[in-house]
């Protein structure tokens, strides 16, 4: 894990000024890679970076890298890059490290950005090929880029906090509307002006006049969409994900440093604590938040076969919204953020800086009750269209006439409309879905998980966010895998299996 900077502008040169504010906003982010600074510019464009090793943990792993005329800077992990490591050797590459980094350059120089589907993992990373500036993140945004562009120049960073500075507060009624609404922003909004964020699978790429182009390598709803026709023929039962499940489970278990785990009691994070223990020859860490330690540990069996856990308490930490703005620049409604950052600082007192967490089994595997409730989610959609309150923390408007008020006019009845409640080409279920995996996902549970984790310098791996996993469930239809039930049903037949 890293943290990523860069800068470029329209001018054919970097002024001493830009170098200096470059050089100092890569190391504001030493806390998402403490272990080395690197950094190339050349002309108009800086790249910077804080590295975090984890995988190949010798100097051969810093970078930025270079291939003849090519230059990347990247954050994350390639769970499959072994594979793709043999591939490349059998074409000729030759490679001086033991790091996913080295195999992710020479992919996209062999194969191109548009097939970065082919990469199982978590990534960001920014792109230099000497004609164009490129940079892009994973299909889920795991870990993701901010961007800044006025006419002048564009300015990247893995936080918003790291560059907010350069823009002003934004008041777009859009952006309330959104808040509101879900409790975060959705797509590519940030509460500042000109500054967004990246959406999944999302590449932009910058040329010499800094005008920007954009494309998706993976788009979720044009693949089902595709393949939908062929979905009723299609036979189904709960053992086709068994293979896969296993296999996102085993890449993210590979780390050369020790590893440890969120753990949550609940039935995602005992299904990956209960597979590393079968396994793994390696310790695991634990950490875990609750109020009654005595009762959580005779509620969880598991936990007595862990030697080292870690218990954090509410009482240990303060939940404020200054804490929230502090962590991620903006308004967010997001206690476990605060949760994640505090047993995240726990684990990283250990030194251990590679964690799981099951992250991903609810929006995969319909853990949410608005899956199964969906004729109560009827009715509160068209009462939501008729006076526009269901769908929002009633505290806060009955504290407030003007939310009231504002919440209640015709433009955000429109907004919710258009952006949440209705897609023809989808079932509800469906639409409930995709909602998730492209605005709950990206900009709630993503976005917490790595902010709060690097926050620490600790690397967190969603162990159900896999893109082969991802990809079976979508070659099946989504309301025949539904009606298996409440309480993400496949998962239970993992965890019994």
């Amino acid at each position: 894990m890293c943290g990523l900077f860069a800068y470029i502008n329209n001018k054919n040169i970097l002024s001493e000024e830009e170098i200096n504010i470059s050089r100092k906003k890569t190391k504001e982010l030493s806390h998402r890679g403490p272990d080395h600074y690197g950094e190339w510019y050349f002309k108009n464009i800086f790249l910077g970076i804080q590295r975090l090793s984890i995988n190949d943990l010798s100097e051969n792993g810093n970078q930025p890298f270079f291939y003849n005329d090519k230059i990347l800077v990247f954050n994350g992990e390639i769970y499959n890059h072994i594979e793709y490591k043999k591939v490349l050797e059998n074409r000729g590459y030759k490679f001086k490290s033991n790091c996913d980094t080295e195999v992710f350059l020479y992919f996209i120089i062999e194969f191109g950005l548009e097939q970065l589907e082919k990469l199982n993992g978590m990534f960001s990373f920014i792109y230099y090929d000497w004609l164009n500036l490129h940079f892009g993140n994973d299909i889920f945004s795991e870990k993701t880029l901010f961007y800044f562009k006025d006419l002048d120049r564009i300015i990247i960073s893995s936080e918003l906090n790291n560059i907010k500075n350069f823009s002003q507060k934004s008041n777009d009624q859009e952006l309330i509307f959104s808040y509101l609404t879900f409790g975060h922003l959705i797509e590519d909004s940030t509460f500042y002006k000109n500054i967004y964020k990246l959406k999944p699978a999302q590449i932009l790429t910058v040329d010499k006049s800094l005008d920007i182009k954009s494309f998706k390598y993976f788009d979720p709803k044009k693949f089902y969409l595709n393949n939908k026709n062929s979905l009723k023929k299609k036979s189904f039962s709960s053992s086709v994900f068994f293979s896969e499940i296993e296999n996102s489970l085993n890449l993210r278990f590979q780390s050369d440093i020790s590893m440890g785990l969120l753990y949550s009691g609940g039935l995602d994070s005992s299904i990956v604590v209960n597979r590393y223990l079968e396994s793994q020859n390696k310790e695991l860490s634990i950490a875990t938040f609750t109020n009654d330690k005595k009762k959580f540990i005779n509620e969880n069996a598991i936990i007595k076969k862990i030697n080292d856990i870690t218990f954090v308490e509410q009482d240990d930490f303060q939940s404020n919204n200054q804490s929230i703005l502090k962590l991620f620049g903006q308004p967010m409604d997001s206690f476990t953020s605060l949760a994640i950052e505090n047993l995240c600082k726990e684990l990283s007192k250990k030194k251990v800086n590679c964690v799981l967490s099951g992250l991903g089994g609810d929006e995969l595997f319909f853990g949410y009750n608005k899956f199964f409730d969906y004729q109560k989610f009827k009715f509160r959609i068209k009462k939501l269209l008729k006076i526009g309150l269901n769908n929002f923390n009633l505290s806060l408007i009955l504290k407030s006439n003007e939310i009231y008020d504002f919440i209640t006019n015709k433009d955000f009845i429109d907004w919710t409309n258009d952006k949440f409640i209705h897609n023809k080409n989808y079932t509800l279920i469906e639409n409930i879905f995709f909602n998730d995996i492209e605005y709950f996902l990206p900009n709630s549970r993503c976005l917490t998980s790595d902010v709060s984790s690097m926050r620490h310098s600790v690397e967190l791996r969603n162990a159900f966010l896999d893109i082969e996993l991802f990809k079976k469930i979508l070659s099946y239809d989504l309301n025949e895998i539904s009606k298996l039930g409440k309480k993400k049903f496949l998962l239970i037949f993992i965890k019994i299996k």
